[in-house]
């Protein structure tokens, strides 16, 4: 990790100096207060986080002790990290109290709780802790998967593989009976352009069929899609896609958030080496672009595991962290008329100790976020800090205080003639209806084997040749020409900056720039009403898809279709606002008239299934 950050700051230097790049909010977000989760001493680098069925938080640390040395190719094995079980920490005020229940462990990446069960990616394989009622302290670990690869010095066996420099298994998810993960790409990591790829796996999302742990310890695994480079971690997305970043580098202009779509090549190819001829026929692939681009030193470094928000005015919408640039970034998805997914990214949230790296939505409805950073160098920490004021550890959670909500751009969306924006206020019109209150450029991405090279090409001006606005000045409508959307090597990206823009009320904008990948031309006309994308699976792999829709002064709910659910609405402060009796239909309706409340939290509860989420009832 550390390496793949000093490298993006490299690649930093060879780009032009940005037009307006973002700045990180030294604070946090005015509508979120921070909630400190470490008790005295207690100095976590999250790798990895989940909740047990308790309510307790599962944390993974991996200590930052592993380097490549002299630019040598192998690097030396660490068996430093550890797992935690924090207990205490739900509530607007929690008692943390910490438990390590497991030591030694290589290089964790990512975490995910099964029923209860533990399960880690480290440097090479995937992990299951074995504790006795899943309780207490780890007492056995198994092996139940084995990525193949070169063999190490002295072996013949592809199932005991060297190791490279940056080689992990980023991430970790489970869906019905299955683990998903996305192995690096870089080895060896001391020569920039051309490095050889030598194990012929990585550089690729994989579904694995984990072992049994006892008589199968090297388990199954497809190929998903290929072509990432260094996808830091992963989380489920609209329609259940996994989505994962990329980190800048060789045949990547910039950063990505990609929600990864079956057989595809996403554009990191494998220079030479002894995986050439197995990459070759992904590499000779036309490359689908990014959902949406995280452009490089103007929103984003390195960044890292994207959440999906359930809650809240982002409900639908994906985070992600970055270890370097600093603070949480935000992005709006939607649908183009290709049925492609596309969205806009915009600063979320700063005030945050270290590069964020995992995050988590609670039981309780709150964001948990885990930081990490790198230790005895100068890069790894948010850019806003300084080497005297950077940790490169910490936890906390942000609670969503509701309230008079703060001016900003909530979602960009595309139409067939130009961009509508929603705002989350109503806009002053004397400054919104001006065309110089908007700063549009349009350029594209065309990716080559330099090291981020092919960023921003072809830069031109667009001026809005009209402007309208909706019957609640919530959302602005920007007309214009010549817009041109990707090609397979013009991937096309626009730049919105808001210039001296007020609310209605005088506010200024808590957010003024976004960046909108235009992969295809969007739908509809100015003001339609917004289609909502699907969410993803529920947490429980057995539940299938919960979903709600609010409209009409009703709560609309379906569940499974064969599963008995228990639906009810709670308070914030967890009184009992109204319960639907189960039923075997999957479709529950709630008059809203008697719930005075906008913000609530919703509970389905039903056979091998669960789901609790604060939810917005405007």
């Amino acid at each position: 990790m550390r390496t793949l950050l000093k490298l993006s700051i490299f690649a930093a230097l060879l780009l032009a100096r940005p037009v307006f790049p973002a700045t990180v909010p030294a604070t946090v977000h005015p509508n979120w207060t921070k909630i400190e989760l470490r008790p005295a001493g207690f100095q976590p680098q999250v790798s990895g986080m989940g909740f047990l069925s308790d309510g307790r938080l599962a944390v993974a640390h991996w200590d930052t002790v592993r380097s490549r040395g002299n630019n040598v190719t192998e690097t030396v094995r660490a068996f430093s990290g550890k797992v935690y079980v924090l207990s205490g920490v739900l509530g607007p005020t929690p008692a943390v109290s910490m438990d390590t229940i497991a030591r030694g462990l290589e290089d964790i990446m990512g975490l995910a709780v099964v029923n209860d069960t533990l399960y880690v990616s480290g440097g090479n394989t995937i992990i299951r802790l074995n504790r006795a009622g899943n309780t207490g302290p780890v007492t056995r670990v198994d092996t139940v998967f084995i990525l193949p690869g070169t063999p190490a010095e002295g072996s013949s066996d592809s199932l005991k593989p060297r190791h490279g420099s940056q080689e992990y298994l980023n991430g970790l998810l489970h869906r019905n009976g299955k683990l998903y993960v996305s192995p690096s790409s870089l080895d060896p990591i001391g020569s920039v352009q051309g490095s050889p790829q030598a194990n012929p796996h990585r550089g690729t999302l994989l579904e694995v069929t984990p072992g049994n742990g006892t008589t199968d310890k090297r388990g199954a695994f497809r190929i998903v899609a290929n072509g990432i480079r260094a996808a830091s971690g992963l989380g489920f997305g609209p329609d259940g896609l996994p989505c994962v970043p990329d980190n800048q580098g060789d045949w990547l202009p910039g950063n990505k958030l990609i929600c990864v779509q079956e057989g595809k090549f996403y554009g990191a190819k494998k220079s030479g080496g002894l995986a050439a001829a197995y990459y070759a026929p992904w590499d000779n692939l036309t490359e689908t672009p990014p959902t949406v681009w995280a452009v490089h030193n103007d929103i984003a470094n390195s960044p890292t595991a994207p959440l999906y928000m359930t809650f809240g005015p982002y409900a639908g919408q994906m985070l992600m962290g970055d270890v370097r640039w600093g603070g949480i970034q935000r992005y709006f998805l939607e649908k183009n008329a290709q049925g492609g997914l596309q969205g806009a990214a915009f600063v979320f949230t700063g005030g945050l100790e270290a590069g964020v790296f995992r995050m988590a939505i609670g039981p309780d409805s709150m964001l948990y976020v885990g930081m990490i950073g790198g230790r005895n160098d100068n890069d790894g920490f948010p850019k806003s800090q300084t080497t005297t004021t950077r940790v490169d550890f910490g936890l906390v959670k942000l609670r969503f205080m509701g309230g008079d909500p703060a001016f900003e751009m909530l979602a960009v969306r595309s139409r067939p003639t130009g961009f509508e924006i929603e705002f989350t206020k109503p806009v002053d019109t004397a400054v919104a209806k001006l065309a110089s209150s908007y700063t549009v450029q349009s350029y594209h991405m065309t990716p080559n084997s330099t090291y981020g090279g092919g960023s921003k090409l072809g830069s031109k001006t667009l001026v809005p040749k009209s402007i309208l606005f909706s019957p609640d000045r919530r959302k602005v409508f920007l007309a214009l020409d010549s817009l041109v959307p990707s090609t397979p090597t013009q991937m096309r990206v626009v730049q919105i900056r808001l210039n001296n823009y007020k609310s209605s009320t005088g506010d200024n904008p808590w957010n003024t720039e976004t960046w909108y990948t235009l992969n295809a031309l969007g739908t509809g006309t100015p003001f339609d009403l917004p289609v909502a994308l699907r969410t993803p699976l529920s947490e429980s792999p057995a539940a299938g898809e919960v979903r709600w829709i609010v409209g009409q002064g009703n709560l609309h709910v379906r569940t499974p279709a064969a599963a008995r659910a228990i639906v009810r609405l709670r308070g914030v402060n967890g009184a009992l606002l109204a319960e639907l009796s189960p039923s075997g239909t999957g479709e529950h309706t709630l008059a809203l008239g008697a719930v005075p409340a906008r913000f609530a939290i919703l509970e389905v509860t039903g056979e091998g299934f669960r789901l609790r989420r604060l939810i917005d009832l405007r």
